[in-house]
């Protein structure tokens, strides 16, 4: 929540918290009815000697039947 004491008092919600700063996870679970899809990509190349290399992709599906419970889904392909 967003609350600015100037002349003429302003109030804005509804900062979402669960990606806030985008390394963390918050505790905002969502309202009911919300869905949400996310994809990450993790790609590591790297070794002195040899050959290494290795993609993971992460794929979630998740869904807030009723407030404060959230479901999520999710499914890992890896390549190496």
């Amino acid at each position: 929540m967003f609350i600015d004491a100037g002349p003429g008092l302003r109030v804005c919600g509804g900062i979402d918290t669960e990606h806030l700063f985008g390394f963390l996870i918050g505790t905002d679970v969502g309202t009911a009815g919300e869905r949400e899809f996310q994809s990450q990509t993790t790609g590591r190349f790297s070794k002195n000697g040899g050959r290494y290399r290795a993609i993971n992709q992460e794929l979630e599906l998740e869904f807030v039947p009723v407030n404060n419970f959230r479901i999520e889904v999710g499914k890992r392909l890896c390549v190496s």
